[in-house]
């Protein structure tokens, strides 16, 4: 190979490990200034990148941004769950993902601003819909006039005729897993009918706390003929401290499951695990002042979900899709 090919198969591949970070904030401007437009690698938008699998969600999120603004040319990061998936220049550019059915945590943060890279916690989460498999939803951001990332759900018709002119941002190298295996059904539990506030043993149960989950086992051994695995998720609302979320919402798992595993879910089936506060059902409780309004608005935020992944019994499924409705007041789908 000669030594001109040489280099610029390293340049490619430097410029190829620098859009796979994400942030590539290095080859940026400072914030307020335009002078060019910075490098990217577009695709042309095709039908098929707007259509959801049959078993999942996706999700279209597009940027739109005038070449005037002061923050034109910093990129938009984009976080799913936690995970980064890329970032959107302002040139009218797409990308889409697709994600397990149910509510996801959607973080969109500016990649570069005066005092350097904005990450996923600086992020403002804006929880997506309940997510429907086969169904897509589209998503708009952009930067305010302050640099703040902001982003609103836009419906079909409306994104789709923007969508024609926008192009597919292909550079960056996404995190999100997109082909994991989804849950057949997800049951929330209300923290609140379980533990008591801040609590997450058995001893901190309340009443009937005990009899939901164990009319809950009942019902998953009802409804499927097999199950692969059951995973045990809690979760937490976002007051005090994030360490404290993160064990809190992991024992509340650990306690629901080894319930199961007592109602007759065989051990082997089940796991558990936390997200502290990641992953929130409400957002806005900052909007009241007291404390104990602010504890009552983030009471969806308290809850344990119980992914299911199996084959449900042929009076449960329909087309392929499954037909479970509220088990109790305390167990949803």
């Amino acid at each position: 190979m000669s030594g001109s090919r040489k280099l610029f198969f390293c340049v490619l591949l430097l410029l190829s490990f620098a859009g796979s970070t994400g942030y590539a904030s290095a080859a940026l401007p400072a914030a307020g200034k335009v002078n060019e437009t910075p490098w990217v690698m577009d695709l042309s938008a095709m039908p098929s990148q707007w259509q959801a699998e049959n078993t999942r969600a996706r999700i279209i999120i597009f940027r739109l941004q005038r070449n005037h603004d002061n923050y034109a040319l910093l990129p938009l990061n984009v976080f799913i769950n936690k995970d980064y998936h890329a970032s959107l220049y302002p040139e009218h550019q797409a990308v889409g993902v697709s994600v397990c059915p149910g509510a996801a945590s959607l973080v969109v943060t500016p990649g570069n601003r005066k005092h350097g890279i904005v990450g996923l916690a600086q992020g403002t989460n804006a929880v997506t819909p309940a997510l429907q498999a086969g169904k897509t939803y589209f998503y708009q951001i952009a930067m305010d006039e302050s640099g703040n990332a902001v982003g609103r759900w836009v419906d079909d018709a409306q994104a789709k005729a923007v969508l024609a002119s926008v192009k597919v941002q292909a550079h960056t190298l996404s995190r999100v897993e997109g082909h994991q295996e989804c849950p057949s059904a997800s049951y929330m539990l209300n923290v609140s009918a379980l533990f008591m506030f801040d609590k997450y043993n058995v001893e901190g149960f309340l009443p009937g706390a005990t009899d939901n989950i164990y009319r809950l086992a009942r019902k998953i051994n009802a409804d499927y003929q097999s199950i692969n695995k059951i995973v045990v998720v809690g979760h937490a609302d976002p007051l005090g401290d994030w360490q404290r979320n993160q064990f809190v919402s992991e024992q509340r798992a650990r306690t629901v499951m080894n319930q199961l595993m007592l109602a007759g879910i065989p051990a082997s089936k089940l796991s558990a695990r936390g997200v502290g506060s990641t992953t929130l059902a409400i957002t806005d409780c900052n909007k009241y002042k007291k404390r104990d309004d602010v504890i009552g608005c983030n009471q969806p935020n308290r809850r344990v979900e119980v992914e299911v992944y199996g084959v449900k019994n042929a009076e449960q499924s329909k087309d392929g899709k499954a037909t479970d409705v509220a088990f109790d007041s305390s167990v949803t789908k």
